[in-house]
């Protein structure tokens, strides 16, 4: 028997479900080997600052909130700086900056910035399962290291 109560109940679960999420934040973890930092300062005056840092760098930002302490760009060809969209045509060129900014101690934020690229395209799979961390000494981790050295600089 459909009781008032239970009616309430099942409304009450069915507007939860249609709520927006309550963060632009990944459903998954940087990768164990990304950068990361200990910086002063508020996480979001850490993200806004990376944002700053990466478009100078020619990125443009596909995700990002500093309350939620996150960034994230849109596809990067590191080569011709330029950003848009992934391209199979020499997928290593081809950079993701994902930037996480969480409350550290009092007046600190711990910072994980990954750099990743796809080196195949394949529609059967999530896009995250495709990813790698670039190695160091490929132009996107030299990209990585230069806006969290900037980083460090500014919240030290």
């Amino acid at each position: 028997m459909w009781t008032l109560r239970r009616s309430l109940a099942f409304l009450l679960l069915l507007s939860l479900a249609a709520c927006p999420p309550a963060t632009i934040r990944p459903p998954f973890r940087p990768f164990p080997d990304a950068l990361n930092a200990e910086l002063k300062g508020e996480p979001p005056a850490v993200i806004e600052e990376a944002r700053r840092l990466l478009v100078a760098e020619g990125a443009a930002t596909a995700w990002f909130s500093g309350q939620d302490g996150y960034l994230e760009s849109q596809w990067f060809n590191v080569l011709t700086k330029q950003a848009g969209r992934w391209e199979p045509a020499n997928p290593d060129s081809w950079v993701r900056v994902r930037v996480w900014a969480d409350p550290g101690p009092p007046g600190k934020t711990l910072l994980t910035l990954e750099v990743v690229y796809k080196p195949l395209d394949d529609p059967s799979r999530h896009e995250r399962d495709l990813e790698h961390n670039v190695p160091p000494g490929h132009a996107g981790y030299e990209l990585g290291r230069r806006v969290l050295g900037a980083l460090r600089e500014k919240f030290k």
